[in-house]
């Protein structure tokens, strides 16, 4: 059952996006932009407040839940190995994909979802832009025919949870002092 929907997805998603060169460089777009965009928004405006004394938390820590969700979803991806959309149904790529059998769970989404769920809960207002290029993200890598509808969902919500277990980690930190 959730085959045959995840194939009817891919098929009509990537089909609505390769009617015109414009539609697939919108996909483009949504499926690899908006994570470059999401970090350099970060960079942008939290790296000059930072440096005013306006935000304490470092990098670091603002990264930290997106990077072990990327650990997350390569255990996953080694340990459930499955063809991406391109390879199970003969089509081409709008990107070049590596690893035709590393589709799930999605890197993209994980690693999004789980920043911007970092950022609401530390500093909201950038936190519910980045919250808010998640499902273009989730939507582009169906598009442009590297993820199952599935892999997107199952990704982001890999992100958004490692990203939450880090709040009571984040308390616990907090409260010890140095020395």
């Amino acid at each position: 059952m959730i085959t045959a929907i995840n194939h009817s997805i891919a098929v009509a998603v990537f089909s609505f996006f390769s009617k015109s060169m414009l539609m697939e460089y919108i996909a483009i777009i949504f499926s690899d932009g908006t994570l470059v965009i999401a970090f350099a928004l970060y960079v942008f405006v939290m790296l000059p407040l930072r440096r005013k004394g306006m935000y304490s938390r470092t990098v670091f820590h603002d990264i930290l839940p997106a990077l072990s969700a990327m650990l997350v979803v390569l255990l996953l991806k080694y340990l459930f190995p499955s063809d991406r959309p391109y390879a199970a149904l003969h089509l081409v790529p709008f990107v070049p994909a590596t690893d035709p059998h590393a589709s799930f769970p999605s890197m993209h989404s994980a690693l999004i979802a789980a920043f911007a769920t970092t950022l609401l809960s530390t500093h909201p207002r950038l936190g519910k832009v980045i919250a808010f290029m998640v499902p273009f993200t989730m939507l582009g890598r169906v598009a442009v025919g590297v993820h199952w509808a599935s892999d997107v969902l199952i990704g982001a919500s890999i992100g958004i949870v490692v990203a939450l277990c880090y709040g009571p980690l984040e308390k616990k930190w907090s409260m010890k002092k140095p020395g």
